[in-house]
């Protein structure tokens, strides 16, 4: 029988000398090992795919107004160093509305086999009108797939002219550019929309990278791209482009409005979606709450509501509080501090009342002579007027407590006198 060797740990190990489970166990053959750490990985794993599904892209609204600020109509103006930030939200808002879409025939209970034979669909026999928006939004994406073709390309074009025109000329910069905005692709690559095909996509690719070669040699190739899609009376093809960007933007606006609104067949009508108006008026119980559409929110999902603080108070007090009573806890208190300490507080109380008695003795001075001059225009719910009586016993706890308050500073100084010498 050969003899058995004890396993070497390692460092690296969680039963190693370093290890803080090691000093508890004899022996890894003792007891399995308990890894707190991975039990925890593994309780909100579970917890976070039991949450209710959040929106993960960002608003269609914030993507349309960061794009028409990146993309102005004044080529001067466009910011093309949030150009690659644009480009990126573009790519999601072409995916947001095929999403919508989608969600939209799922609600319909539309399937292909209903798309491509409509004579024996049970959809079409029932809610006719729903094949009719279905030949209609179609047709809106399929103009939208069109648009982004056209976006996607020339976006892409001015991009890389602006960045080759740039001075000092960074060929190396204008390369990395390239390989990011038009990368590379194979055949079986997928490709944005289905207009631009992997050969496309390609061809583009190729004739950039030739006029980066040779741009430090010839600036003047650039003149062609530049001017390409240019309308009569434009120096360039920017002013068009823009347009192309801001119709794309509307249209994809719309088609995620309509389809947001669409949750049963019964809303679909000849004349198209039904839209519900909602003019702010309750009539009872019976009718449920009415949806509003804003052109500001896009009908996303609802984000949790955060927690409300807890306002009540604790008969203990807050934790800073009984923090700052710990703090003062165990020191020996002096009585003579404590009660020149209370002196001082009932000083300061007084001087503020008196500040206020005065305060109202002057509005209502104020007040009286006011009413005097002016009483056929005032209002009678403005006159009531403040009343103030000093009387015998309060003129005499005022001097009182005036002596009172010098006695207290002339020990005071004493005092203070007394502890210089």
């Amino acid at each position: 029988m050969a003899p058995s060797f004890p396993r070497s740990s390692s460092i690296f190990s969680r039963n190693s000398v370093l290890s803080k489970n090691s000093r508890n166990s004899k022996s890894d053959f003792d007891a399995p090992s308990y890894d707190t750490n991975a039990e925890f990985r593994a309780c909100l794993s579970k917890t976070v795919a039991e949450l209710s599904s959040q929106p993960c892209s960002l608003p269609p609204s914030f993507i349309i107004n960061f794009v028409r600020r990146c993309f102005c109509l004044e080529l001067s103006d466009v910011d093309f160093a949030q150009a690659l930030t644009a480009l990126d939200y573009l790519r999601d808002l072409q995916g947001r509305w095929k999403k919508e879409i989608d969600a939209a025939f799922n609600r319909l209970n539309i399937t292909a086999q209903d798309a491509s034979d409509p004579q024996h669909s049970e959809v079409a026999r029932k809610f006719p009108n729903v094949m009719v928006w279905y030949k209609d939004i179609s047709n809106k994406a399929r103009m939208i797939d069109f648009l982004y073709t056209q976006v996607y390309v020339g976006l892409r074009r001015w991009v890389l002219v602006n960045q080759m025109m740039l001075e000092p000329f960074d060929k190396a910069n204008c390369l990395a550019l390239l390989n990011t905005l038009l990368p590379p692709l194979h055949r079986d690559s997928s490709t944005p929309t289905q207009q631009l095909s992997t050969a496309i996509l390609g061809n583009h690719r190729d004739t950039f990278f030739k006029f980066i070669t040779t741009f430090e040699s010839d600036p003047s190739i650039l003149e062609p791209i530049m001017k390409q899609g240019a309308r009569p009376g434009d120096d360039n093809g920017w002013p068009a482009l823009y347009d192309v960007v801001d119709r794309y933007l509307n249209a994809t606006l719309e088609m995620i409005d309509e389809c947001t609104l669409i949750n049963e067949p019964g809303q679909i009508s000849k004349s198209g979606v039904q839209r519900r108006t909602d003019s702010g008026i309750s009539f009872g119980p019976d009718f449920g709450p009415c949806p509003t559409i804003s052109q500001s929110s896009d009908s996303e999902k609802p984000l949790p509501h955060f927690p409300e603080p807890n306002t009540g108070t604790s008969k203990h007090g807050s934790l800073l509080e009984r923090f700052a009573s710990l703090s003062t806890w165990g020191k020996k208190k002096d009585p003579r501090k404590e009660q020149q300490r209370e002196r001082r507080e009932q000083q300061r109380e007084f001087e503020r009342s008196l500040r206020k008695m005065q305060s109202c003795k002057e509005f209502n001075s104020r007040s009286s002579s006011t009413k005097s001059t002016k009483s056929t225009k005032t209002s009678a719910k403005f006159n009531a007027t403040i009343s103030f009586d000093l009387t015998d016993d309060k003129r005499r706890r005022l001097i009182d407590e005036a002596q009172a308050r010098k006695a207290v500073d002339a020990a005071e100084a004493d005092q203070s006198i007394g502890q210089a010498i």
